[in-house]
């Protein structure tokens, strides 16, 4: 299992460059707003209103066209604790013990009893430890290890661990 998912990550690695060149043509000649609506059409079957969105994937679409740099912060974990600090306090994060861009054998020895390996981007790139003593930690470290490959990679981000 393990290399048809590599070999997935291998084959949309070689048409990224020609995805995201396609996106910028597309955009060029039909402006964002419209190359927006033609996905959302596709997906969807029917147009909507930019100005009225009414369904979750409406709104979703209509944001995409914002700029506003507050959505993309708030999208990193790591990124959202500062403005989360400066908005209403550092009292109600949970505490980050380190960030890194590989977990190895020594970062591993200093994370508490029971914590949560995550990414800072990514969906489902976590690993929670009831019990250190428990555990296997080469897999772990391999498993982290793997989830940052994958996500710097893609978003070149670090990950970090919480309590």
């Amino acid at each position: 299992m393990k290399k048809s998912k590599q070999c997935i990550y291998n084959k949309f690695d070689s048409i990224k460059g020609q995805i995201n060149y396609n996106k910028y043509f597309y955009s060029k000649i039909f402006g964002k707003k419209k190359m927006t609506m033609k996905y959302f059409e596709n997906a969807h079957g029917y147009r909507y209103d930019f100005d009225n969105p009414i369904t979750f994937s409406e709104k979703l679409n209509t944001r995409k066209l914002d700029n506003n740099p507050l959505y993309t912060k708030c999208a990193d974990k790591i990124n959202v604790r500062d403005y989360v600090k400066e908005k209403i306090g550092e009292e109600y994060l949970v505490p980050s013990y380190f960030t890194c861009k590989k977990l190895t054998d020594e970062l591993y020895d200093k994370i508490p009893k029971s914590c949560v390996l995550k990414t800072s981007d990514g969906s489902g790139t976590i690993k929670i430890i009831y019990d250190k003593e428990k555990e296997n930690k080469e897999e772990i470290i391999k498993l982290m290890n793997d989830y940052l490959k994958l996500i710097l990679r893609i978003f070149g981000e670090k990950c970090f661990i919480k309590k």
